[in-house]
């Protein structure tokens, strides 16, 4: 298993501790930090920026995430989500820079 979380954790997590929340997110990104790095490196996206957009998309749909069946398996989904999205959105930006150079020197796209 990716992430030996105890059941205890998420008990807490789910009752509406906010450390435990935290404490459970934290260990997930450290388990994850790898992984994060190779599509990182792979894709010429920051890591430090991807990861801090794991965790809030994490904390932002934890009741989600805590309340799945399988909340490890769901936090992997979310986060190979992430990775994804910002991928898609550092593509997005290069073609609006190309695009923009390109109008700039007075070549049209279309």
């Amino acid at each position: 298993m990716l992430l030996d979380v105890s059941p205890e954790l998420i008990a807490l997590a789910r009752s509406g501790d906010e450390q435990a929340t935290g404490a459970f997110i934290s260990s997930f990104l450290h388990r994850v930090e790898p992984l994060a790095r190779s599509f990182a490196r792979s894709s010429g996206i920051d890591v430090d920026d991807l990861l801090q957009d794991v965790a809030v998309r994490m904390w932002r749909f934890r009741e989600k995430v805590l309340w799945a069946e399988k909340p490890v398996a769901y936090s992997r989904v979310l986060a190979r989500n992430a990775m994804i999205n910002c991928y898609r959105r550092r593509v997005r930006e290069r073609s609006l820079v190309s695009a923009l150079v390109f109008e700039r020197s007075g070549v049209e796209l279309f």
